[in-house]
């Protein structure tokens, strides 16, 4: 019996299916297959549609259907897809990784999980870091706690904010320390076949998996496990310092974790793809070195690393909202509810850094410029994102300069100076050509953009 149903572009497919009934996707010549899932002892096949039209589909068992696709909506831009050095959504949109960290906010209460979507708007961030794995548990995720990730997957999506999960913690508990092991392969055919049909996500194999010793399987296995079940053909990367190989592995970028953000500028020359350093420290007075940053030095990396031509990511961690782990309190891994303690990296919430107001205008300002910029490779002293003769955007960080002069192609331009701080814009008077001198404020945090009139 045929069976026909209609969905958005770039939006969840459901069917319910039996044990072991597996489906087949096609149209145009294209096919995709969806493997079930069992959500608590009711089995789905779930799909992410990429084109408008007729789509027709196969159970292995037989059975058959069309899944008609309408065009998207104005606010669905569908999956990331990586451009080059850079990213954009399907459908052309420019996409700027500004990130934040928080990998168990979505099991917290309701409250708390409502302060987390209200600081996550005022914030602006384009993504979220989150775990896969349940916080404080060796075993692997039951179908309850899939359904409280998807939950917050699902939120993250209609305020148009990504989900990056991790599927994999290396070197923080027997599990997480094993990497793939006992069970490891049905945990991620399960957890991709779920999550896979919403188009804001994208997969974090492990972090720091440089830290420790991989399986017999390699983490190549479970790079192609996740390819293999994967029929929305997501964001894939691997997290550790500059030193893992990711290029020759099949990711689409790297997530890297180092305090020295300017690294970005050498690991994009060298991978020729994009670099997010998604750990580059923590604003807060937490015991390790690189969580007690001040906001002002964790606004200078977000800033830093985006004006070499990479992308990096927040991250908060404060000691009165959660132990560290070596303290002498409980790990971090060992929260496993609603604690008002816990830190923003932890459980999300409510941000107390200064830091966190910060990144909603770094996002403004680049996704108002041309999306092809490239990082100024002959610039030492300031770091420089350039369209050459079209737009110039200029990082000072702590350098307080009372002037600068430029040189400029044929053309007149305007003028800005972006104060990364107190977030203004100040645009000055006229038009500038050629050779010229910009007076500026003699403080630390100050940008300049030029743009052709």
């Amino acid at each position: 019996m045929s069976e026909q149903q209609a969905v958005e572009c770039w939006d969840v497919v459901e069917l319910d299916a039996r044990a072991g009934e597996a489906a087949v996707f096609e149209r145009a010549g294209r096919a995709f297959f969806a493997e079930p899932f069992d959500d608590g002892g009711r089995h789905r096949v779930r799909f992410l549609p990429d084109e408008p039209g007729e789509w027709t589909y196969t159970f292995n068992s037989g059975r058959i259907g069309t899944v008609v696709c309408t065009p998207p909506a104005p606010d669905n831009h569908g999956p990331v897809r990586v451009d080059g050095l850079r990213f954009r959504y399907a459908d052309g949109t420019t996409y700027i990784p500004v990130g934040t960290t928080a990998f168990w906010w979505y099991q917290q209460d309701a409250g708390r999980r409502s302060q987390t979507m209200s600081a996550l708007a005022g914030m602006g961030v384009s993504k979220v870091r989150m775990s896969i794995l349940p916080a404080g548990r060796e075993d692997w995720p039951n179908h309850r706690h899939l359904a409280c990730v998807e939950a917050g997957v699902r939120d993250l999506r209609e305020r148009g904010v990504a989900a990056e999960l991790v599927l994999f913690h290396a070197g923080e508990d027997p599990v997480r320390a094993s990497g793939p092991g006992i069970g490891w392969q049905g945990y991620v055919r399960e957890a991709v076949s779920r999550l896979a049909a919403y188009r804001n996500v994208s997969w974090c194999i492990a972090t720091d998996a440089d830290q420790v010793a991989p399986p017999p399987e390699g983490w190549e296995e479970v790079l192609r496990t996740v390819q293999e079940y994967d029929y929305g053909h997501h964001l894939l990367t691997l997290h550790g310092g500059p030193q893992l190989d990711f290029g020759q592995r099949p990711l689409t970028h790297a997530s890297v974790r180092h305090d020295q953000v300017r690294v970005v500028s050498a690991l994009t020359d060298a991978l020729g793809k994009p670099v997010v350093v998604d750990s580059c420290g923590y604003e807060g007075d937490a015991q390790a070195r690189e969580a007690s940053l001040t906001a002002g030095e964790m606004v200078v990396r977000l800033w830093e690393a985006t004006c070499r031509g990479g992308f990096a990511s927040h991250g908060e961690w404060y000691a009165g909202r959660g132990g560290f782990p070596g303290d002498g309190q409980a790990s971090s891994t060992g929260f496993s509810g609603a604690d008002d303690a816990a830190p923003w990296w932890v459980a999300g919430g409510r941000p107390v850094g200064a830091a966190a107001d910060r990144v909603a205008f770094l996002r403004t300002v680049m996704e108002s410029a041309p999306p092809d910029l490239r990082r100024r490779s002959e610039e030492h002293d300031a770091s420089t994102l350039e369209l050459p003769g079209i737009y110039y955007l200029q990082y000072y960080g702590p350098h307080r300069f009372r002037s600068r002069e430029f040189q400029l192609p044929p053309g007149s331009y305007r003028v800005s100076v972006l104060d990364t701080w107190a977030m203004t814009i100040d645009e000055r008077p006229g038009t500038c050509t050629g050779t010229f001198v910009l007076e500026l404020p003699g403080k630390a945090h100050q940008a300049v953009r030029i743009e052709r009139c």
